[in-house]
């Protein structure tokens, strides 16, 4: 729950940020948050940002589904976190594409598209691996057991602490667009704030 924390932090601070611009922002309320902008219309810093989101969560599912090789867990959380993945990565290819289109430097550019590439390699990697371990396991039986009432209270509880951390997140995504609508600059709040760190080295 770290991370999350880190993220309520980034609200307190984009909130500070509008009420000392002399203007207020309403809490979000469940269920009816705006949809965000397309990223064509996304500045070069809500890119960024958006970006370290997905490439820390990219690098999440492929560290899970090592895991779950390892221990020789469950098939079907495997290709979960595969489908996942792979999710994540069209969505980074269109922020990539954007923020292409917004530098004006070539070496940054250049930068941008070699991190890009290793966060494609690392889908392409995590899909070979859960390929040969379904492919090991194809003849064993299934992993469904049934489950005891302690085991199914622990899940609802888990069900209900992800539920409180997407509607985290959620508001933390209005908040930060609700900053970006007044204008407000990303790279002012500092780096540490806005997201958790890369497994690749950020530049630019």
């Amino acid at each position: 729950m770290e991370f999350v924390c880190l993220d309520i932090i980034c609200v307190s601070h984009l909130l500070e940020e509008a009420c000392v611009a002399g203007l207020s922002i309403d809490s979000p309320k469940p269920g009816h948050f705006q949809p965000p902008p397309p990223v064509a219309q996304w500045a070069l810093e809500a890119c960024k940002a958006k970006q370290r989101g997905i490439r820390y969560k990219i690098t999440g599912c492929h560290t899970r589904n090592q895991n779950i090789v390892t221990n020789n867990l469950s098939r079907r959380d495997a290709e979960k976190h595969l489908n996942d993945a792979r999710n994540l990565l069209g969505d980074l290819e269109r922020i990539h594409d954007r923020i292409i289109e917004l530098v004006d430097d070539d070496d940054v550019a250049a930068t941008q598209n070699t991190q890009h590439l290793a966060y494609a390699s690392t889908v392409d990697a995590a899909s070979a691996l859960v390929k040969n371990y379904l492919l090991q396991r194809q003849d064993d039986n299934s992993s469904v057991v049934p489950e005891t009432e302690a085991q199914a209270a622990i899940r609802r509880a888990l069900q209900a602490a992800e539920q409180r951390v997407r509607e985290a997140r959620a508001e933390v995504e209005a908040a930060e667009q609700a900053f970006m609508d007044l204008g407000g600059d990303f790279s002012a709040l500092g780096e540490t704030e806005l997201g958790p760190p890369d497994s690749v080295s950020q530049a630019g």
